[in-house]
């Protein structure tokens, strides 16, 4: 009986667990493309204290582009910054988890001073979880910026030049989304506990 029944229906079976999975997979994909992933809480000081502590020129606003070296969307944004103009009058610093010696060596060369943590200090330090993640603190050292590059995951126009240009014109900016990459253990477990994105996603910045 049970042979019987396996040969009718074993092979549609399998199909449709396969199909199921397939389907599983796809969403949880694409749900990391889409969900927005949470910022350094305003009410949390370790980000602007950790700023004072990286290099600065005085008089000048501060760019800080927080980084991962296994994140695609970081890898875009790292792209963006070795080819677009160095904006006038601003300190740029570039926080990574991970080594990508090339692309330290290249950054320091456009002048960004880069500073290389693991994902505890990540947040331990600067209260960051998730990448790309953009900070903007004025002359004074006070906090104008912090959020996300783009209006979409993997979005074709970083926004990082126009919304200092506004800032600096005295605009106030909201934050944009956060699209990239959990970095902190705790989140990643959190939105990925059976570690897909870790199978797909590996070593994307050089």
């Amino acid at each position: 009986m049970v042979a019987l029944y396996w040969r009718r229906y074993g092979a549609r079976t399998l199909l449709a667990v396969w199909a199921l999975g397939c389907l599983g997979l796809g969403a949880n994909l694409l749900a990391f493309h889409l969900v927005a992933l949470p910022s350094p809480d305003p009410t949390d000081h370790r980000l602007v204290g950790a700023l004072r502590t990286l290099p600065k020129a005085a008089g000048r606003w501060q760019l800080v582009h927080f980084l991962y070296t296994d994140c695609p969307c970081a890898s875009q944004v790292a792209d963006h910054l070795l080819a677009r103009p160095s904006p006038m009058n601003t300190t740029e610093h570039v926080v990574l988890v991970g080594q990508a010696p090339q692309l330290i060596e290249r950054l320091r060369k456009l002048h960004f001073t880069v500073e290389v943590v693991d994902e505890v200090e990540l947040e331990q330090r600067f209260g960051v979880t998730s990448v790309p993640l953009l900070v903007i603190a004025d002359p004074s050292g006070e906090l104008r910026y912090s959020g996300g590059y783009s209006t979409r995951k993997q979005g074709p126009v970083q926004e990082d030049l126009s919304i200092l240009a506004r800032l600096q014109g005295g605009a106030p900016v909201a934050p944009l989304p956060i699209f990239g990459c959990a970095v902190s253990r705790e989140l990643r477990q959190r939105l990925d506990p059976a570690g897909l994105k870790d199978l797909t996603f590996k070593g994307s910045i050089r």
